[in-house]
């Protein structure tokens, strides 16, 4: 059984609507390996899996001279015709890049599943583990982070319970947080 190009579409067109915002706005660069790439069919379900690199994004949306590099990895289980989703988790690592070394700021991962005694629906977690592609990916996506000495501590086991924050809603997050109210609406075009 193949994906159905109208769900691998609707990704594509999401990451690539991200990605025009960042360049319209100057706000950094957006890349990523073939979205069709990402699919796979498991049985009964359509899995994602896929990184994307946001490099060297404005750290606010205005003027602003600092930057940003981030990382994320989106995992996500579908059923067979897409009509559902199972599960997602979205990985998100935030790095300063100085003089060619990554310093990881803070992860945070988001997670979408069935219900689950003690677990909630949707929630985010904080992490020092950073998000990075296997080495092949990186050079794929221009993704040469070299790690400096990470010394960062957090404390992982709090989850925070949230509203839907799949890939979409994320994207939709960082869109916001980094390049503005502007490239947020054009987005949201049915507000």
């Amino acid at each position: 059984m193949a994906v159905a190009y109208s769900l691998m579409s609707l990704y594509e067109r999401m990451i690539a609507a991200v990605e025009n915002a960042a360049t319209d706005a100057n706000a950094g660069m957006v890349y990523y390996k073939s979205v069709l790439a990402c699919f796979r069919v498991d049985g009964q379900r359509v899995l994602f899996d896929a990184y994307l690199y946001l490099k060297d994004w404005k750290w606010r949306p205005g003027k602003t001279t600092e930057r940003v590099s981030i990382v994320l990895r989106a995992q996500e289980e579908m059923t067979k015709n897409g009509s559902e989703l199972v599960r997602s988790t979205v990985g998100v690592s935030y790095y300063s890049v100085a003089e060619g070394s990554a310093t990881l700021l803070h992860t945070m991962h988001f997670d979408f599943g069935p219900p689950s005694m003690c677990h909630p629906t949707f929630h985010a977690q904080l992490s020092n583990q950073p998000v990075l592609p296997p080495v092949e990916e990186s050079r794929e996506l221009n993704c040469e982070l070299q790690l400096a000495n990470n010394n960062v501590r957090c404390f992982g086991n709090a989850r925070i319970p949230t509203c839907d924050m799949t890939l979409s809603s994320v994207l939709l997050c960082l869109v916001a947080d980094h390049i503005g109210d502007e490239f947020f609406r054009d987005l949201r075009p049915n507000e």
